[in-house]
């Protein structure tokens, strides 16, 4: 049975009037009446709990006064804060080890994340604060989402340039990770060609090939030969130093492979453009006029007639003869020669007829030098 306060006065009241009267007949005697507690008013929590302190499950605070700073950034802005304490929400389910899919669960204004956004954000989230600070007295962690959580919202607001950098460093790391998994990708790939070029060359045989490497392939040879021509590719692909140390180890392995086998493919072909033609010669090398100081050890044809390419009704479409250069880039920096092959060709003009002859290069090759 619960006694109210008023009853209970009256009841020490009543004890108090019988004590007096029996002090009257047997002496007097002082009487203290023990004061009664007031109850205990249930307390708010006033820290901000901007360091990441324990939740506060059904935590008290001004959720209405909290609802209208919140919702309203007074710029006539939809969503009002919500949008610039969003992108931080990743950063602080970090910090504070909440699971990501319960931070993607929360209703979320997703705001920009151009410099030019998180900048006009870093202004907005110090009014906020200042907001905050003066008209509540608690940002208690309620564990909610943020319209929900004053003080998950305070601690983004309050320590907006630590969130910001968490934000920036988040972004690197996102753009490092996905070009890491680009290059793993794309290396892949290139590993697969190295591959079959190491194979060819392994394979090859003058007796029973044509080619020392496929066309397709050749490249990957110049760059096992050449450090240049390494430093391009690793250029235009933008590899991580870990895939090129990969690449590079590839390379090496195929360099030290390719010496008697390239050896081999000259002798096989450094006889076979034995047809001469001077003006035709001097146009083939206006085709290597970037080689600066070109030595050249032998020019030729592989045949003095000419090969008709023609379309599929039969028709001419150009007459060429294939040429050969079997010379060095003095400015090279690999002890190799190359066999540039050019071809000098004439367009179909009609009725049987040819236009004027003019150069055309095809490609390059690696070859032994004489006498090495």
């Amino acid at each position: 049975m619960t006694i109210s306060r008023p009853k209970f006065f009256a009841i020490i009241a009543s004890f108090a009037i019988m004590f007096v009267s029996s002090a009257s007949l047997y002496g007097q005697v002082t009487i203290k009446i023990p004061m009664i507690p007031e109850r205990e008013k249930p307390q708010t929590d006033t820290s901000d709990n901007s360091g990441g302190g324990s939740t506060v499950q059904n935590a008290s605070y001004d959720q209405e006064t909290f609802q209208s700073i919140y919702g309203d950034t007074g710029h006539d802005e939809f969503g009002g804060y919500s949008r610039y304490i969003s992108p931080y929400l990743s950063c602080y389910g970090k910090k504070h080890n909440i699971p990501e899919d319960t931070i993607d669960s929360w209703p979320k204004m997703h705001g920009g994340t151009s410099e030019e956004s998180l900048a006009l954000g870093q202004q907005r989230l110090a009014e906020l604060e200042a907001k905050l600070k003066a008209r509540m007295r608690s940002f208690p962690h309620t564990g909610l989402h943020a319209g929900e959580n004053p003080g998950l919202v305070y601690e983004i607001a309050s320590q907006r340039a630590e969130y910001l950098q968490c934000l920036r460093d988040g972004s690197k790391a996102a753009a490092a990770a996905e070009e890491t998994a680009r290059a793993d990708r794309t290396s892949e790939m290139f590993f697969e060609d190295l591959a079959v070029t190491r194979k060819e060359i392994a394979e090859y045989s003058p007796s029973t090939k044509i080619w020392l490497v496929s066309s397709r392939n050749s490249e990957w040879l110049d760059r096992a030969i050449s450090k240049g021509w390494r430093k391009e590719f690793y250029h235009k692909w933008k590899f991580p130093a870990a895939t090129v140390a990969k690449f590079d180890a590839q390379f090496d392995a195929l360099a030290a492979d390719a010496p008697p086998k390239i050896t081999a493919y000259t002798n096989s072909q450094v006889n076979k453009f034995a047809f001469r033609n001077a003006v035709e010669e001097r146009m083939m090398r206006s085709q290597l006029n970037d080689v600066s100081g070109l030595i050249v050890h032998k020019i030729g044809f592989y045949q003095s007639t000419w090969n008709i390419e023609k379309n599929d009704l039969g028709i001419p479409i150009r007459r060429y003869k294939t040429g050969a250069i079997y010379g060095r880039n003095p400015n090279s920096d690999h002890p190799y020669c190359m066999f540039w092959t050019i071809n000098i060709v004439q367009d179909y003009a009609g009725g049987g007829t040819y236009g004027t002859s003019y150069a055309k290069y095809k490609e390059r090759e690696v070859a032994t030098c004489p006498g090495r």
